[in-house]
């Protein structure tokens, strides 16, 4: 009997996941790779035409590359800010994230050779990403590896308290949020969560009155809202979310910075906001730069 709920259970979330508000698209590195077993087959679902699903006036495209570099390169941690505006939180602000390890910025205009190379490296951007959902709606990103069990300093109002974790993933939740001035502003607020996953089910009621019941899994939270953040993104511009070096068990460095594998990493956020709109539309109707996944590669639908 509880082999029987178990597999009613995966079979439900299987079911649900495609039903859910937001679809997840994976980019591949290369859009001439042998899963396609034909030139016209690859050019059909490759390029910014690919990315299809939910559409209209609430529905935003969050394009997403974790990049990854060696601890300590200087890219990550000097090159890409000389390039960056830091401005845009104000001092209050700029000081907690500082204090808690992160570092913010946007980038606009023209992509610089070198980051453009960055984002066209397999090796340094493995796996680009393309979200679809609509304003004012949560999605978490998780930004490295888990821990089994770990101590973050959490910095509030300049005092230090050290939090202890079992089974911890650190994480940025991003809700994207209209702003009135053809802008898109990115709300990101830190999350720690952590401890045993449970399944309950959960009601959904969609739009047009459908009801059903999803399986998910419910995980413990700590949302870090004093250090959370706003992006503001126009067009062709790219929310840059690093980590500051100086407290390793700080949650910036905790979250971007893994030296505790046998391969130490250092990530980087790189992350573009675009109101998705219908395929036709964009065909004739898209300016600027394409999205960063949209140049770095093809795009293949992902579960849906």
């Amino acid at each position: 009997m509880r082999i029987g709920s178990w597999l009613l259970v995966a079979l439900l979330a299987n079911v649900t996941g495609c039903l859910g508000r937001w679809s997840e698209t994976r980019i591949l590195p290369n859009p001439q790779t042998a899963l396609f077993s034909n030139d016209k087959a690859a050019k059909a679902i490759t390029g910014p035409l690919a990315l299809k699903g939910i559409s209209g006036k609430d529905a935003v495209r969050l394009e997403i590359s974790l990049l990854e570099f060696t601890p300590g390169d200087s890219y990550p941690n000097e090159k890409i800010w000389t390039l960056a505006d830091e401005s845009g939180q104000n001092l209050e602000q700029r000081v907690i994230l500082e204090e808690n390890g992160l570092r913010i910025g946007t980038l606009g205009g023209q992509i610089p050779s070198e980051l453009y190379r960055v984002i066209h490296s397999k090796k340094i951007n493995p796996e680009p990403r393309a979200v679809q959902m609509f304003l004012n709606q949560a999605k978490q990103l998780q930004l490295g590896a888990n821990y089994s069990e770990c101590a973050v300093d959490l910095v509030r109002d300049g005092r230090i308290t050290s939090r202890e974790y079992l089974r911890a993933t650190l994480m940025l939740e991003i809700t994207p949020e209209e702003t009135g001035d053809k802008r898109l502003k990115l709300r990101v607020t830190p999350v720690v969560r952590y401890g045993e996953i449970e399944m309950e089910p959960r009601p959904v009621v969609h739009p047009s009155g459908y009801r059903h019941f999803e399986i998910v899994p419910r995980h413990t939270e700590d949302a870090l809202g004093w250090i959370g953040f706003d992006l503001h993104l126009g067009a062709g511009e790219y929310g840059i979310i690093g980590c500051g070096l100086g407290n390793p068990q700080s949650f910036g460095q905790m979250a971007f910075l893994n030296q505790q594998t046998q391969s130490p990493v250092q990530r980087m956020l790189l992350v573009r906001a675009i109101r998705h709109i219908s395929a036709t539309e964009e065909s004739t109707d898209h300016e600027g730069p394409l999205p960063i996944a949209s140049q770095a590669a093809g795009v293949v639908s992902g579960g849906q």
